[in-house]
């Protein structure tokens, strides 16, 4: 279980493994010399299995909660392992919550609307445990995904077109970073979040600017929250991009 700001560690509370009917690999034949050595290794080509967990996540604000329900069910579609292979998780059915959690649909009139993002990037300080920054493209492809510790500015260049998108993230610290994807439908919806302190000194050279570039034909929708005024939105030409841009079709929301 998972309480937003507890310092208990992530509990998984339910984890499952069974072996996968009819997905059984044979291993080849081996003669006497190879025996030894196909003992140890036989781990590799051994009988597949299915893996089931479950990870219960409370929050006290429900816009939180909600904001985390959304992205996961939205963007989790799939999960491409080190060794190519794909794992998509399926919505369990029929899960009841604890004792004194109240359940909200997400389409109720209290919670979040439940937008669609086709892509959301975040930047936070540089002190806070793990990657600071990090960008997702729903709908991706083997490449959506980009997560990185910095402590300077990155710039995100952001081609649209009708049914797919394609990201270039340049970091001086961390190199180059390519994502593409398809698009969710409808129009383009990018969610922007920077939120750190000033007062750190490893923060003071945070920022980062996201150049678009338009040619889907709809109106891209940009969900901007910047508490220091450290994201710059530009069209392709560089004109920095406040409220609705004609010439790229884009409008801050």
């Amino acid at each position: 279980d998972f309480i937003e700001g507890g310092s208990r560690k992530v509990k998984i509370s339910k984890f499952n493994i069974t072996p996968s009917v009819g997905n059984t690999s044979i291993a080849p034949q081996v003669t006497d010399e190879d025996e030894e050595e196909e003992i140890q290794n036989s781990g590799t080509n051994s009988s597949l299995f299915n893996l089931d967990m479950e990870v219960n996540m409370y929050s006290k604000n429900l816009g939180s909660i909600n904001d985390i329900y959304n992205y996961v069910n939205n963007n989790y579609h799939r999960f491409n392992t080190n060794e190519g292979e794909v794992i998509i998780p399926t919505n369990a059915q029929g899960v009841g919550a604890p004792d004194g959690v109240v359940n909200v649909s997400p389409s109720g009139t209290s919670a979040s609307t439940g937008t669609k993002k086709d892509i959301d990037i975040r930047l936070e300080g540089f002190l806070k445990a793990g990657p600071n920054f990090w960008i997702f493209g729903a709908g991706g492809y083997n490449n959506n995904f980009a997560r990185f510790k910095t402590k300077k500015g990155t710039l995100v260049e952001i081609n649209i077109e009708k049914e797919t998108y394609k990201i270039r993230v340049n970091s001086d610290e961390n190199g180059t970073y390519n994502l593409e994807g398809a698009l969710q439908g409808g129009e383009p919806y990018i969610a922007i979040l920077a939120a750190f302190p000033l007062d750190v000194p490893e923060n003071q050279d945070l920022g980062v600017e996201v150049k678009v570039t338009n040619n889907s034909g709809e109106t891209v929708n940009i969900s901007l929250k910047d508490r220091n005024n450290r994201v710059q939105i530009t069209d392709r030409n560089g004109a920095v991009i406040h409220g609705h841009n004609q010439n790229e079709n884009v409008k801050i929301l």
